[in-house]
């Protein structure tokens, strides 16, 4: 699966990974990601990857990446967010920084063990809710309930089939707290440098 999240959050199975020279390796799961991949009209670099773990025993469930194009990368590193080794991605003020610039994020999902759709779905839809329960003293009744909206076209539009894209859910709110959601966790390694090096 893919998301791409800019000021909309699009839901999409359409996006080709690049041949390069090597992938890289997520730690955990040693599941291999390709450094580059292309969607209809850009190519994309990985700056991010981790792998998603439940439960004590630490069972991964998921591998994500996060993909920017490079115009973005180039804006990244004039604002020195998040483009070295150094630059943890678990730090949510830069994070939040991040997503005030105009750049376009892909993230692409892909499952470690047989997960069904409707598993995956139901979890970031619960991740989503919590977030949003966590801001709730800070929102209004009318933002709340265009949260609320996002979430069930967001749940209603996940991917089911091969090759088609699914919609784009219209919810800026949606878009950055997908993406938080990860920083928030700490599972998002910078691997920008090392992708570059690939190429």
């Amino acid at each position: 699966m893919f998301a791409t999240v800019g000021t909309s959050f699009l839901l999409s199975k359409t996006v080709q990974a690049e041949a390069a020279r090597g992938n890289l390796q997520e730690p955990r799961t040693q599941m291999e990601v390709p450094p580059t991949i292309h969607d209809a009209t850009d190519k994309k670099v990985i700056i991010g990857l981790g792998s998603r773990q439940v439960s004590f025993l630490k069972i991964s469930v998921y591998v994500m990446a996060m993909y920017v194009r490079p115009k973005d990368v180039t804006m990244l590193e004039k604002a020195k967010l998040w483009t070295t080794a150094s630059s943890p991605m678990s730090d949510v003020d830069q994070a939040q920084k991040m997503l005030s610039h105009p750049i376009d994020i892909s993230i692409r999902i892909v499952p470690t063990r047989p997960t069904g759709a409707a598993h995956l779905r139901d979890g970031f839809t619960r991740s989503l809710l919590q977030l949003m329960r966590d801001q709730a003293k800070d929102l209004s009744e009318d933002e709340e309930r265009n949260i609320l909206e996002a979430i069930q076209d967001f749940k209603a539009k996940f991917p089911k089939a091969k090759g088609e894209d699914i919609g784009t859910v219209d919810s800026q709110w949606l878009a950055d707290n997908f993406v938080m959601g990860y920083v928030k966790l700490d599972i998002v390694k910078n691997v920008l440098e090392e992708a570059l090096s690939l190429e």
